[in-house]
């Protein structure tokens, strides 16, 4: 029992320091690369998966933060559900940081910014506008 408690305690904190990290830079400022990238899924109810995970994980959190983690089968669901989101997390997070990337080449390129258009230059590329990006 005192295992799975240390368990549900380490990933938990993992998790939301793991989180914290991610949300680094979006906290210095600088979103100015997040202005024009839209995350599209080809289906609505892939986003499923996504929110059956988050929504576990509160509700075993709170669950076990009731209980005191004494209840060992609850500490353990709470793991495997905190290691599951953790994985989808950090793809995720690898996937958008990869589109940021793309998108800062593709503009540094034309030399000028992605979405803006200088009128005054006749061979300027034409860029209609935001682009959608699908995960």
């Amino acid at each position: 029992m005192k295992t799975s408690q240390i368990a549900a305690k380490i990933a938990t904190r993992l998790f939301f320091f793991l989180l914290l990290i991610a949300l680094i830079p979006f906290l210095q400022g600088d979103t100015s690369k997040l202005q024009n990238l839209y995350l599209t899924p080809k289906h609505v109810w892939t986003l499923a998966f996504p929110i059956l995970l988050i929504l576990g994980f509160i509700a075993l959190l709170v669950i076990c933060s009731i209980k005191k983690f004494k209840v060992t089968d609850l500490n353990w669901l709470l793991v495997l559900n905190t290691v599951v989101l953790m994985a989808y997390a950090i793809t995720v997070y690898i996937r958008i940081t990869s589109l940021l990337n793309s998108i800062i080449q593709f503009s540094s390129l034309f030399g000028q910014h992605l979405y803006t258009r200088n009128r005054h230059q006749a061979g300027s590329p034409k860029v209609s506008g935001p682009q959608s990006y699908q995960i």
